[in-house]
């Protein structure tokens, strides 16, 4: 990935953003998924990733028909969205040990579902680049 002054910018502030999140739970001031903590993390998170996810999403328009890559990011960001959503859901199940409650924490949550989404889409142009066989 090409680093410019925007993408810094960008990943800079969603760091700090979900640094925000992160400290307002560890204050006390909000809990852990409460709607403003679940959307400062998330946000952050997602900001962190967000210039690379351009990055990629621009290239594979290049690469592959528009309607194959749509699909193969709307699969992504599904999947994405899914793995956040057991993360959570887990680590409300797994409030009482803390070593799995921080496992399935709202950072690597998000983390999680940044990954599920590149390796998702990344499977699915794969796949559609093998039943049109192009390169």
């Amino acid at each position: 990935m090409t680093l410019t002054r925007k993408s810094f910018i960008v990943s800079l502030a969603g760091l700090l953003v979900a640094w925000l999140g992160l400290t307002l739970v560890w204050l006390g001031v909000v809990d852990e998924t409460s709607p403003v903590t679940l959307v400062l993390v998330i946000g952050g998170m997602i900001g962190i990733f967000l210039p690379a996810l351009r990055e990629t999403y621009r290239d594979e328009m290049a690469r592959f028909p528009a309607e194959v890559v749509r699909r193969a990011w709307y699969a992504g960001v599904a999947t994405g969205a899914v793995t956040v959503a057991i993360f959570v859901a887990l680590g409300e199940a797994t409030a009482g040990d803390p070593k799995l409650h921080t496992l399935f924490s709202l950072p690597v949550a998000a983390i999680a579902g940044v990954l599920v989404l590149m390796v998702t889409e990344k499977g699915v142009l794969r796949i559609s680049r093998g039943k049109n066989g192009s390169q």
